[in-house]
């Protein structure tokens, strides 16, 4: 990723023990080991779009899904969510 990560953005704008604890629910639930969540967080490896979408919905919209993921088509992804009846989880998207 060439512009700033949000992710590492809104990791770095939380306390330091905030911080810590909320990258480690984080990567949790997304299932990713370390090594990955490092790669991730340091903008060596796209985000995959479920994830973009996961780390919208477990941080309240504070990491957007299409800045993590900037290269989908995200017109496509709400009509293929449309086509099947799946709601999305933000607002605005």
């Amino acid at each position: 990723m060439t512009a700033a990560n949000p992710l590492r953005t809104h990791l770095d704008a939380l306390p330091r023990l905030q911080s810590s604890e909320q990258a480690r629910r984080l990567r949790e639930a997304l299932g990713y080991s370390r090594g990955a969540w490092q790669k991730l967080l340091a903008g060596e490896m796209a985000c995959p779009m479920l994830s973009a979408m996961k780390l919208h919905v477990l941080t309240a919209g504070a990491v957007d899904a299409r800045e993590m993921a900037p290269d989908l088509d995200w017109e496509t992804v709400r009509a293929f969510a449309a086509l099947f009846g799946a709601q999305i989880a933000w607002e605005g998207a």
